[in-house]
Order: structure tokens, then C-alpha cells, then sequence
């Protein structure tokens, strides 16, 4: 099946950098999403927060500076998304003039955009909705299911993911067939004791936590998930394995910095690997494009050593990853 690649809040965290060029686009945005899947993206993922009059507005953050153009991200003044209506949400710049949007505004744009995918592929685009703060599951399914009743979307195309698993555990009392994804901290697989901050930086040579995957199958065991969620950085082989194990998809995304796609080729290797594997293996991808190439090269690396014959079965000399000539030359031997 291979890797899935979508947007991650289109194309990627923008609030932390000192400006937005037109080139990128503020995060969460309707024309950040229309430019992922310009990129090549298989689908969109966004972050929902519930608002003052009971909307569900698309933001990562229910403080407003964080967010707000222009704003001081250490101040307070503008204050909570959950204090505030949608009519005055979406009247605020997230940066190049874009204004917040709802979750009608995005089921609306991605109805309209999985027209042109579906009919190049064949498949539909993947919604993953990232649920924020409390209380917003029953909001978030009340405005999404009307769309899934009309025949706009399919409920096969959503999934939901949340690092607060009681958001999970609402949607899942509200519809048995949803694919729910616990997102998963950093410091819960490897213990805080072996994560610096700031940055979520784990320390070198750390390893999971004894009970860390116990915890992950005993809430398996509760609401049935999907896939399980972790930071791309965190991606270790015996996740791979604890979701082989389990029949269970994964799911990583780059965290609050935009990443590029060439300083994760690591655990993104371990997922190509992985996606011949599990039920589904998807990205989330601060730039589709860039790394889709880099997961096309991944793969025809991976395909090629697959098929290379080991030294006792025999090959070229030359061939031989010791080989004189290859140290002679000191080249990289890669597939033509």
C-alpha cells in the first residue's frame, strides 16, 4: 500500500517563525490546505478547538496570541478561542491576510477538492481531524455526521487522533464505527526523566518505558483504535513492532517546528518498511511534496538492497559493499 502523506495543518507549524512568506502559508488555513494538496498531498490534517456560541473552529491553540497575526505569542490580551464566537474567529488573520476557519468552511473546502482527487486516483481524501481541549468530540461529530448522511463523504474517510484520549473515548460512545488515534507524548514512551526540554528532546540512548506500550493495548482494548500516533522523532523499531503485533496501523507528524523532509529519512525508512506490514501507515507532512520524493528514493533504496544477492550466493567483485574497487574510488554505490 505504501506510505500515505497529508498535510500537517497543511504545510506544517508557522506560528513559531519570526514571519509567514506567501510561499508557505499560515497553518490551518484554507489556502495552506489548497497548497498541500497542490504538493501532492493525500488528504489534510487540522486541529479543532470548540468556540463561545458551540462551533467548532479549525486552530491549533485555544490561546489566540499564539496564533493571531501580529501577536505578542507570549501575551494574553486576545485571549481564548472558547471565549470567543465564530463570527469574531473568522474575522481574525492567522497570517497573509487568511482568516480562521470553521469545520463546515473546511468539510465544504475538502468536499469540493476530493472531486478533482478522486477522479485522478481512484481514492478519496484522508480527514484527519486532531481534537483540541475538552468537550469538543460531540460538537466536532455533530458537524461532520449531516455531511456523512448526505453521501458527501464517507465515513471510512475521517480519522481522529487526540492526545487527550477522553476525546476519543467521547466520539467513541457517539459512533462505534469511527477510527479513533491516541496521539502519544514523548515523555509517556520514554519517561520525563529522559526528555530535555524546551524542545521534547529525547536524551541519547533512551529507550521506551517498560509500561509505555501496556498502556497503549489496555486503551486498544477499551475503544478499539485504529492506528496509534507518535512524534516522527520518537519512532523507534519496537513501535513498528508493537503495531504488527497488534494488527494496528501508525501514524506520525513532525511536532511544533516545520521540518523538512530530508532530516527525517530515518524513521521515515522505518516506515516504508512498516507499510508493507501494517494496515495503514501514514505521514503528516509539513511539505507532500518534498517528501514524497524523499519517500519514493527511500523505497527504491529499500527495493534495491531486497533484491541484492548476499556475498555467498555471489555477485560482482565490484559490487561488493567491500570491495577494493568501490574503497578506491570511495564512491556510493547506489541503483541506476
Amino acid at each position: 500500500m505504501g506510505i500515505v502523506i497529508i498535510g500537517h495543518r497543511g504545510m506544517g507549524p508557522t506560528s513559531t517563525l519570526p514571519s509567514i512568506e506567501p510561499q508557505t502559508l499560515p497553518e490551518n488555513s484554507l489556502a495552506a490546505f489548497a497548497r498541500a494538496l497542490e504538493h501532492g498531498a493525500d488528504g489534510l490534517e487540522f486541529d479543532v478547538h470548540i468556540t463561545r456560541d458551540g462551533e467548532v473552529a479549525v486552530i491549533h491553540d485555544n490561546q489566540l496570541n499564539k496564533k493571531i497575526a501580529g501577536a505578542d505569542r507570549k501575551g494574553t490580551e486576545l485571549g481564548l478561542v472558547s471565549a470567543r464566537t465564530m463570527a469574531e474567529l473568522s474575522s481574525m488573520d492567522v497570517g497573509n491576510g487568511q482568516g480562521i476557519p470553521s469545520l463546515s468552511d473546511v468539510m465544504d473546502f475538502m468536499i469540493a477538492a476530493n472531486a478533482e482527487y478522486s477522479a485522478r486516483t481512484g481514492k478519496n481524501l484522508m480527514i484527519d481531524i486532531e481534537l483540541k481541549g475538552e468537550g469538543v468530540a460531540a460538537a466536532t461529530y455533530n458537524t461532520i455526521k449531516p455531511y456523512i448522511d448526505a453521501g458527501y463523504v464517507a465515513r471510512e474517510d475521517f480519522v481522529f487522533n487526540s492526545f487527550n484520549w477522553d476525546n476519543l473515548r467521547d466520539l467513541r460512545a457517539l459512533d462505534g464505527e469511527l477510527k479513533l488515534i491516541p496521539a502519544i507524548r514523548t515523555e509517556d514512551l520514554f519517561g520525563k526523566e529522559s526528555v530535555t526540554m524546551p524542545g521534547w528532546k529525547v536524551k541519547e540512548g533512551a529507550e521506551y518505558c517498560l509500561d509505555a506500550f501496556a498502556r497503549l493495548k489496555s486503551l486498544h482494548n477499551e475503544i478499539g483504535c485504529h492506528a496509534f500516533d507518535c512524534i516522527v522523532f520518537d519512532l523507534r523499531q519496537p513501535f513498528v513492532e508493537f503495531c504488527a503485533s497488534n494488527r494496528i496501523g501508525l501514524f506520525t507528524s513532525t511536532s511544533a517546528e516545520t521540518v523538512k523532509a530530508d532530516s527525517i529519512r530515518e524513521p521515515l525508512a522505518l516506515m516504508t518498511a512498516a507499510a508493507t506490514r501494517l494496515p495503514v501507515v501514514c505521514f503528516r507532512a509539513d511539505h507532500a511534496g518534498d517528501t514524497r520524493a524523499l519517500v519514493s528514493e527511500i523505497c527504491r533504496e529499500q527495493a534495491y538492497m531486497a533484491e541484492m544477492k548476499k556475498p555467498e550466493d555471489g555477485y560482482p567483485q565490484e559490487t561488493r559493499p567491500d570491495s577494493p574497487a568501490r574503497k578506491k574510488t570511495g564512491s556510493k554505490f547506489t541503483p541506476s
